[in-house]
């Protein structure tokens, strides 16, 4: 394809975005005329049969047809066109034939005309594996549907579809079955037929440098326009990178699962509810062969690492938001990997983001706790993150006033009051494991890092804040205290598990700084038999508030 001149490559990044919301989709068509139809079939003809080895009249395809291609594309009669591998291939090709950046990189998503490739080319890769899914031919008895609810947003529909399809194809194909490729035309197994190549390992290969290569514009792309259905991409990515390593053909075939996790996290981070499920799913099934990205050297840029921190805040508050199957938040269990990557990413400069931060990581553990949505050894893995921050927080040299906004964050949000419920909650074990992954490992673990969060939490100034909190708890604080402290007494039959309540107490009592200097009151009954009386137990004169009772007893007297 010959090359366009830049005034037809569209919009730059910044002036594109905003034409491509959800609330600017809405106000496409949603009915074709038969003139528009044939003028969007006539598009999607176009770039299926782009050659960049030609520069014929029908090979050209201008911003224009990428235009109608997607503004099409809230119109159900359109969405058969969609499910053929050429489109796909062509929306590759006419990515990767865009100029180079400044510093000669690939930046497909610099210019309106690649954004619209990449949008069309998410279309069709869902179209393509709904339609293969389950034996083949799906396709049109799937978006049929959609004549029946003519309520039914297209675009939506295929996208929750492509999801429903790639929990099916990450659970055939995941853990090592790196050879699973069938629905990708790749390689097959023993149960399902043959396909012919949905895309070529070259492109795939293709597409994965120019995300990776632009993967600061792609992540600012996404997250401002509304995109929909991206987990079928990143199933096609994720299984280019494990057939690589399970082909060994070319030197470091590993290298490939480098790129495909930062590429991960950054969908992962701007992706629509109805995607998230599928995206949890897959992480699951690739949680060893992402270690090595973990070695990888990142070089962190200000205005990328701002966005991954908003993008972060944003899944993250999306908890609080009600949500109906098939839509759902970010996963907890998703939490600790995801902060993993905003660390790797941080600088200083972005220091004034993180009180936002920290309430947003405590506010998802509540949703999770009170929603009994995971075991509760998930918000711990997210306790120590919140360990991770704090200690760096305190190591470096960060103005005074943000630190009192953390702490300020922490309190408000119930971090205390959530590490004492947690203890309550976990099943009582021995502490001295057996195994590495044990629960009793676990909870050890668990218990230490609370440990260390209370220590942080104590050097965050101004100290007044944390007395004047504890103040604020009266009773409560104690009642938990007190709790834990019954349940360290051995008990007369059955599992002997006071060590670990013992611990459990310990860790409560070493929040409350100053707390041995606390005066045990008095019992004002001037007859009674043992008038000291344990902080937090005693009973309030209910007349002055002032005078206190060891027993409801005394106070009647």
């Amino acid at each position: 394809m010959a090359l366009l001149a830049q005034s037809e490559w569209g919009r730059s990044l910044d002036q594109y975005v905003g034409s491509y919301s959800r609330e600017e989709m809405e106000k496409w068509p949603s009915e074709l005329d038969k003139q528009q139809l044939h003028r969007t079939q006539e598009a999607i003809e176009r770039i299926r049969q782009v050659d960049l080895g030609s520069a014929t009249a029908i090979n050209h395809v201008d911003l224009s047809d990428l235009e109608i291609v997607i503004r099409s594309s809230r119109s159900a009669a359109i969405y058969p066109y969609f499910a053929t591998s050429d489109l796909v291939r062509g929306c590759i090709h006419l990515m990767s034939n865009l100029p180079l950046s400044l510093e000669e990189r690939q930046s497909p998503f610099s210019y309106e005309y690649g954004y619209l490739c990449f949008r069309i080319l998410i279309i069709a890769i869902g179209a393509c594996l709904v339609d293969r899914s389950r034996g083949g031919g799906h396709f049109q008895e799937a978006m049929g549907k959609i004549n029946t609810n003519p309520e039914t947003e297209p675009l939506l529909y295929l996208s929750r579809r492509v999801m429903s399809v790639v929990l099916d194809l990450v659970d055939h194909s995941g853990g090592f079955q790196d050879s699973y490729n069938c629905i990708l035309g790749w390689s097959r197994c023993s149960e399902c037929n043959d396909e012919e190549e949905l895309v070529a390992r070259t492109d795939a290969s293709t597409l994965l440098a120019m995300l990776w290569a632009d993967s600061r514009q792609f992540s600012k792309a996404m997250f401002w326009t509304y995109s929909p259905g991206i987990s079928g991409v990143v199933y096609l990515l994720w299984r280019y990178a494990c057939y690589e390593r399970h082909l060994k053909d070319q030197p470091s075939p590993d290298r490939y699962m480098i790129p495909f996790v930062d590429i991960y996290w950054r969908c992962t981070l701007s992706t629509t509810p109805d995607q998230t499920l599928a995206l949890s799913f897959l992480r699951k099934a690739n949680v060893h062969p992402a270690e090595i990205w973990d070695d990888m050297p990142i070089k962190p840029e200000l205005g990328d690492t701002k966005l991954i921190v908003q993008a972060a805040l944003h899944q993250l508050n999306l908890a609080s938001t009600s949500f109906r199957a098939p839509d759902y938040p970010l996963q907890p269990e998703d939490v600790p990997n995801m902060l993993d990557f905003v660390r790797r990413h941080w600088l200083p400069e972005c220091i004034d983001l993180l009180p936002s931060l920290f309430g947003a990581i405590i506010n998802r553990m509540w949703v999770a706790f009170l929603r009994v949505l995971t075991p509760f050894s998930v918000p711990s893995n997210n306790c120590c993150d919140d360990g991770g921050y704090l200690e760096d927080l305190n190591k470096s040299g960060t103005h005074d006033a943000i630190k009192t906004e953390v702490l300020i964050q922490i309190l408000k949000n119930g971090l205390v009051d959530f590490i004492g419920r947690i203890m309550l909650y976990l099943n009582p074990t021995t502490i001295a494991p057996e195994a590495e992954h044990d629960e009793a490992s676990s909870n050890m673990r668990l218990l230490w890092e609370c440990e260390h969060i209370f220590k942080a939490i104590r050097l965050l100034p101004p100290h007044g804040v944390l007395k004047d909190y504890f103040d604020t708890c009266g009773m409560s604080w104690w009642k938990l205290y007190w709790h834990l402290d019954s349940l360290s007494e051995p008990p007369n039959l059955g599992l002997d598990f006071t060590p670990f309540y013992k611990v459990c107490k310990n860790v409560w009592l070493g929040m409350r700084p100053g707390v041995g200097q606390i005066y045990s009151p008095t019992c004002k009954y001037a007859r009674c038999p043992s008038p000291t009386i344990q902080r937090g137990l005693e009973y309030y004169c209910g007349h002055c508030i002032k005078r206190t009772y060891c027993s409801i007893q005394c106070q009647q007297k």
